[in-house]
């Protein structure tokens, strides 16, 4: 049988604890990317996990195994998909499933092109009245096939729904009081909308329900606290689903995701076994 050296086992042991400690380290940094649900700013799901301790998924090919007809997937993104991904979360919701998303705006466009809805985006919406405290942060009435209820989004857009047909639903309306900022200069300026606009629509695919909220803030740290009534509710109505397969394949975010994952236990199993066996083989004669 062959045996390396003493020398070149030490080396393969040491190669072993440094890639252990590299891993360790990076999964130990805290996240700063948004919707991660390693992250503790005010973008991350850090809350929402502790929460209501969703069902998480780091692929949506994942999507196949779930059982559509009680689940209730939450995607939120900081960028588009392509179509792959986009058939992998329409297979869910035609199967039975709800998908309730929000956070890029191209993402959110794409959705609906690929459901057959066409929709224009008329400005962001600001509240200097109902808000949270900033005018930003906007009171926003929902009335939902799913749940109904108040809720506050940062910065939603008014979004015009000119095709899609008795399948879309407008759903969540900002108050009477709010404008929408029209030339996106951030301030009211004469001539643009005051008045109640819709902000999410709900449309019917299959035997499911896409939710869209044209709105990047909604279920992460920062305002969770304000809708932690509204997320109760869909907590109550199915198991919940989080999808984190935006950092699929990330060097920086991944190890993180696999350490808070529900099956963490098993990475860690792994990698003690892999450690163990690496010493053992360098110790035997």
């Amino acid at each position: 049988m062959f045996y390396l050296k003493l020398e070149s086992r030490i080396l393969a042991l040491s190669v072993a604890i440094g890639a252990l400690v590299g891993f360790l380290v990076v999964a130990s940094v805290p996240s700063a990317r948004p919707y991660s649900i390693t992250s503790s700013g005010e973008r991350g799901f850090t809350k929402l996990v502790d929460s209501v301790k969703p069902v998480i998924t780091t692929s949506l090919r994942e999507l196949a195994d779930v059982n559509a007809d009680r689940a209730l997937l939450v995607s939120a993104r900081s960028s588009s998909l392509g179509s792959k991904d986009i058939e992998y979360l329409l297979g869910f919701v035609e199967r039975g499933g709800v998908l309730l998303a929000y956070g890029n705006v191209d993402f959110l466009l794409a959705l609906a092109e690929r459901l057959g809805v066409n929709l224009s985006l008329r400005g962001q919406v600001y509240d200097a009245v109902f808000n949270a405290g900033t005018r930003s942060v906007v009171r926003v009435e929902v009335n939902s096939s799913i749940c109904s209820g108040a809720v506050f989004l940062k910065s939603p857009y008014a979004v015009n729904v000119s095709s899609g047909g008795t399948r879309v639903a407008s759903i969540a309306f900002s108050s009477f009081l709010s404008y929408t900022d029209q030339d996106g200069n951030g301030f009211y300026d004469l001539g643009e909308f005051i008045g109640s606009s819709p902000v999410g629509y709900e449309v019917a695919f299959g035997r499911g329900l896409v939710v869209l909220f044209f709105t990047d803030g909604f279920l992460d740290n920062s305002l969770i606290s304000y809708n932690e009534g509204f997320l109760t509710c869909l907590a109550s109505t199915k198991f919940l689903v989080l999808d984190q397969s935006e950092f699929f394949g990330d060097f920086f975010e991944y190890p993180k995701l696999l350490l808070r994952s529900t099956q963490s236990h098993v990475y860690v199993l792994a990698i003690v076994a892999l450690l163990a066996a690496v010493s053992y083989y360098v110790r035997s004669d």
